[in-house]
Order: structure tokens, then sequence, then C-alpha cells
């Protein structure tokens, strides 16, 4: 499991590289193949999609205020809530992401790009963001980091303020490995397939992208000791292999495999 300084390395790199399929690694656009205005019109669809469900299960985010949107990357989603919140700050491990992303502002000084290296959000105060947004982010984390962020989120967001974001959950696939093994003896073998269950990697341009999971019970339980509720998850396609910026909620998962979920939470 990488640290937060290797994470850095690993995201400044594909940054550098090919920042858009980094992003979204939809293979036929790798090799800076992503074109930017079908890129950001992802993200666009992605917020509707996202609000529109939000609206349907009577939650209602107080424009007037700020969101954030963590692990913004070039701005893919942060443009887009921009367009609907008073002013939206996003925020990336990588300086060259958000040097990126401040290239492609739209929305002047009512969005805000912030580099933030460390394992926590002090740079903001307490209850200061009505809406925070995470995305195929946390999952490139170890869990110990998705815990803590997790508590931040729960922090800074304001009273009667929504969360949503994103994290998968291998904890079904890993007790369906546990059962398998001890049935047919196979210890070693499943062994490794349920490590691989619980920490992949994909290898990017430059760097690995390790994909990591919080199964959903400490996902409830850091959030509610920070004083917020979930009050809905989905599933969705997020953790495809060639995720190509169309998030979708899925009826149903895989009978084996690590599942993504979208968590929305109250506070």
């Amino acid at each position: 499991m990488t640290d937060l300084r290797g994470l850095k390395q690993t995201w400044e790199g594909l940054a550098q590289t090919d920042p858009l399929w980094a992003i979204c690694t939809d293979g036929k656009r790798r090799g800076g193949k992503w074109d930017p205005s079908e890129f950001f019109a992802t993200g666009e669809a992605e917020i509707s999609y996202v609000l529109a469900h939000v609206a349907s299960i009577g939650l209602k985010p107080r424009w007037e205020g700020r969101a954030l949107d963590f692990g913004c990357g070039v701005g893919r989603l942060t443009q887009a809530l921009c367009e609907r919140f008073a002013g939206c700050v996003g925020i990336d491990i990588s300086s060259t992401m958000i040097r990126l992303a401040q290239q492609n502002n739209r929305h002047g000084e009512r969005c805000v790009y912030a580099l933030n290296d460390a394992e926590n959000l002090e740079q903001y105060g307490d209850g200061e963001f009505a809406f925070i947004y995470s995305s195929i982010v946390l999952q490139h984390m170890a869990p110990k980091y998705m815990r803590n962020y997790l508590r931040e989120f729960a922090r800074v967001l304001a009273p009667g303020g929504v969360l949503v974001c994103q994290i998968p959950d291998g904890e079904r696939a890993y007790k369906m490995l546990a059962r398998l093994r001890q049935r047919l003896r196979l210890r070693t073998r499943l062994k490794r397939l349920i490590e691989i269950t619980q920490h992949k990697t994909v290898r990017g341009t430059d760097g690995q992208m390790e994909m990591h999971s919080l199964d959903e019970q400490q996902v409830r339980q850091v959030l509610q000791g920070g004083g917020c509720g979930v009050v809905d998850v989905q599933l969705t396609n997020s953790i495809s292999p060639d995720f190509n910026g169309q998030l979708a909620y899925l009826q149903g998962a895989a009978r084996l495999g690590t599942v993504s979920k979208q968590y929305c939470a109250v506070k």
C-alpha cells in the first residue's frame, strides 16, 4: 500500500504524461486521444445525473453555498459543479493536475483550485461547504486515508449539507472467496484471489494506480461519527477498467468481485 508521498508521485507522473486518460481510463482514448470538449462534457453529464438523483430522494443542496470537488484532476467535475453553486473549490494531490485545471477554468474567481497533499483538509474550516462530491478518487488510496478523508468530509460539510462520494466495496467478494477456500481447501491459491479482490493495481503511463476498497459498514460508521447519516447507496460502473466518464447506476452487481458504491449522506 502506497503512502501519500508515493500516491502524489504516481499522480504527478500520470498528470504529466496522459492526464485525461488517467481520470477516465477508456482504452480507446489512451495516449492523448481524449477530445477535451468531449471529456468535459462527461463531467457535465455526470453532475446532472447525480444531482437529479439527489433531488429524486428529496434532497435539495444549498445552491448559494460552495461545493467541494475532492480529487478534482483537471476540473472535469469542478467546472460542472460551479455552474450550479455560488462557488466551487477543486483540490488534488497533483500540482500538475491543479495547473491544468486552472487553465481549463471558465468561471473566474468563483472556481478555485488548490493543492492538497496532506492526509486531512486542515486548510478548510468546519462547515465550510454546502455540497461535497468525490468520484473515482478515494478508490486509489489505502483504507486508512479513505477513513481520514471521510472524517474530514463530515467536518467541513455544513449542517444540512449533502455529501456524495464513491468507494469500492469488496467485502462481499472477500466473504465469498473465504467460504470457497474453506470448502475446497485451496488455501494458497484462493488467498491470492482474495488479495487481488481487495487490492488491485492498474498500470498507468507512468506509475501505478492502486485500487482499494472499504466495506459499507465502515463507511457508515465513520460518517456517522462525524454527524453525517447515509441516506442512499447506489451501485455504479465507476470501477470499470475502461470507465469512459459515463456514470451509470446499476441494478445489480457481479456475483464475484469488488463493487463500486456511491454514498449520499446528510449532516
